[in-house]
């Protein structure tokens, strides 16, 4: 028994799936960059209230590189860390990981949203 299978054509399939990647991609870095500013504005509104620099510190980025979008919410004041995990001497005041764990859905909504618009055309 012989089998054979003829997969000519393959190269135009993958090179429409390439393009419809490509062609989504500015819409999910769109819905990225509206997802990482949902958490952003959750952060610095949980930040304690005493503490200005660590809210002022609180920025996002967002990367796009070969059909991948990446985007980052960053604490860089100096103390972030002290705040958010505590230290031996003072509590911890959690306000990075509330605030994902406050926004993840509706993030993750505006994520899907901003693809399917793009898909939908």
């Amino acid at each position: 028994m012989n089998i054979q299978i003829d997969l000519s054509g393959m190269d135009a399939i993958e090179s429409s799936i390439q393009d419809a990647i490509a062609s989504i991609l500015p819409s999910a870095a769109s819905g990225v960059a509206s997802a990482l500013s949902l958490i952003e504005g959750t952060a610095k509104e949980l930040c304690p209230i005493d503490q200005g620099e660590l809210a002022a510190g609180i920025s996002t980025s967002l990367t796009t590189s070969q059909g991948e979008v990446v985007g980052t919410v960053t604490a860089s004041a100096p103390h972030s860390a002290y705040v958010e995990f505590g230290t031996i001497k003072s509590g911890a005041q959690p306000f990075m990981h509330p605030a994902f764990e406050l926004q993840k859905d509706a993030a993750m909504q505006q994520i899907a949203n901003a693809i399917s618009k793009a898909v939908s055309g």
